[in-house]
């Protein structure tokens, strides 16, 4: 009979173990996140103490946080490394951690444990459900995605091509008199785009527009007014918000109602303090009362011209008047006031308007109060007046004065043959 020869006891198993290759962070970062088994390197690799980073015993041992981050440190309180802990590259048995609280049974875990792999295995429910070729192709996609990482990383460990802290720009725009068909669409585009949308409207369905088109960024300026007070300090006050909106990196778009570049200091001044700290500003047109008032008028300022001024300034700074020219005069209703004030303004000083109209123009001179309609559906006010009526008119703050001209501008003759006898002239010349 055929006797069996007994089997060689097993060798005992020894701790002094050694891979015959050190893995890398990389690899450690990678297997430990995605538990992808990478051929090359022993699993118990992962349970050994890890090597001092290269630049340890360096002057770079002392340098910046992104160092120590890139290399197993913490970054915004949690350890970026999978393998390395709290305490830099001490492993977690050093922490008295066992292997058990790192397996999969998730028993023994750490709080901070079970919510990783809770997390880890809705990735991979999530990776199997979406991709067109299952678990398989979602764990490629994983690879891939963890592989451009690392590799990202170990070419820029300084993260100089990280993308840039967000940086706040302004955009100025109008609404128009009218919001209702005459915002621009470029205007509700830039609206609708921005983080933050400073408006100043003067009626509720144009409020109701521009927090239509961007309901959690939408905030009124219309609190700076404080009655009885200077409006420049309201002024001063819309400027400062929007320029708090910058400095905390917002995409700030500004909505005045009209054209935010005519009679809207604090639109310039916001793009002048904005510029000048080194934020992109601009200001996009808009439709103003002007517009309007040629288009209702039927007045065409190519034929005859047209000046501009606003009321107080006309009589308070002698401004000069060619009056073969139209002369528009904004803000009669508050002829006079520099303080805000709630409803129709009392004008006591309106007289003095009165006596240089009369005194240019002479007491019997056709002019045009104005007021643009601001509700669709609704017709512009225009009235005929002369100037001493202005003192009886019921004036709202919207108003507006056209003076058109009284005379015919006189042509230089001299000037009208010298242009002919130049242009006949270059016209010999066979230049053209």
């Amino acid at each position: 009979m055929r006797t069996l020869a007994k089997p060689a006891p097993p060798k005992p198993e020894t701790k002094t173990t050694a891979p015959s290759r050190t893995p890398s962070i990389a690899a450690w970062a990678l297997a430990t996140r995605l538990s992808i088994a990478i051929p090359s390197v022993s699993p118990r690799c992962l349970r050994q103490r890890s090597p001092p980073p290269p630049w340890a015993s360096t002057a770079l041992a002392g340098g910046p946080p992104m160092l120590a981050c890139r290399y197993g440190g913490r970054r915004g309180g949690r350890s970026v490394d999978g393998v390395l802990g709290r305490d830099g590259d001490r492993p977690n048995e050093a922490r008295g951690v066992s292997a058990r609280s790192r397996s999969g049974d998730g028993r023994g875990r750490t709080r901070r444990g079970r919510a990783r792999h809770r997390e880890k295995r809705q990735r991979a429910h999530d990776l199997h459900a979406t991709h067109p070729h299952g678990a398989a192709g979602g764990a490629g996609l994983a690879r891939r995605v963890a592989g451009e990482k690392l590799m990202a990383d170990r070419d820029d460990p300084f993260g100089a091509n990280d993308p840039p802290a967000r940086r706040g720009s302004l955009v100025i725009v109008g609404t128009g008199i009218r919001t209702v068909g005459q915002m621009t669409t470029e205007a509700v585009a830039w609206i609708k785009r921005a983080d933050t949308v400073l408006y100043l409207v003067g009626d509720p369905i144009a409020e109701g527009a521009i927090r239509s088109l961007n309901p959690e960024g939408a905030r009124s300026l219309a609190d700076t007014y404080v009655a009885d007070k200077d409006r420049t300090d309201a002024y001063g006050g819309m400027v400062d918000r929007i320029l708090a909106c910058l400095r905390a990196g917002d995409l700030t778009c500004a909505a005045f109602y009209g054209h935010p570049g005519v009679f809207v200091s604090p639109a310039h001044e916001a793009i002048r303090r904005a510029r000048a700290e080194g934020f992109e500003a601009r200001m996009l047109p808009g439709i103003s009362a002007e517009d309007c008032l040629f288009a209702d008028l039927g007045v065409d300022p190519g034929i005859h011209g047209c000046q501009s001024f606003e009321a107080t300034d006309f009589v308070l700074n002698r401004r000069s008047v060619d009056t073969s020219s139209a002369v528009v005069l904004w803000q009669i209703g508050i002829f006079g006031f520099a303080t805000h004030k709630q409803g129709s303004y009392a004008l006591p000083a309106m007289s003095l308007l009165v006596e240089k109209l009369e005194r240019i123009y002479g007491p019997a001179h056709a002019m045009y109060l104005y007021d643009a309609a601001v509700l669709p559906g609704c017709e512009s006010i225009i009235r005929q007046i002369v100037a001493a009526d202005l003192m009886s008119e019921p004036l709202s703050i919207a108003y507006t004065l056209y003076v058109p001209p009284s005379r015919v501008a006189d042509p230089d003759m001299d000037a009208y043959n010298r242009m002919v006898a130049l242009n006949a002239a270059y016209k010999e010349s066979g230049e053209e």
